[in-house]
């Protein structure tokens, strides 16, 4: 599954319109939009700011070969969740 498919399902899992998540995200419809279709990758900028709105990991959207060689998110720096 690709990241554009994996940040629509979680979107759409949580009843939130591609309008508001765009606003929410800080980006245009057009460009957000085009993330979900795949038609172009999310910085990890767009990418941090979708799975905080979402409420999921990074981890969600990378795994399963969300990560290829046409996608030059690399490395994202992950915050451990180590507290108590």
């Amino acid at each position: 599954m690709s990241i554009g498919s994996r940040i629509k399902q979680a979107r759409t899992g949580n009843g939130t319109n591609v309008s508001d998540m765009a606003d929410r995200c800080g980006m245009s419809l057009i460009r957000y939009s085009r993330i979900e279709y795949g038609d172009v990758i999310p910085t990890s900028k767009e990418l941090l700011a979708i799975a905080e709105m979402t409420g999921l990991s990074l981890d969600f959207f990378l795994r399963d070969g969300g990560v290829n060689e046409m996608n030059p998110i690399l490395i994202i720096n992950k915050k451990e969740n180590n507290d108590s």
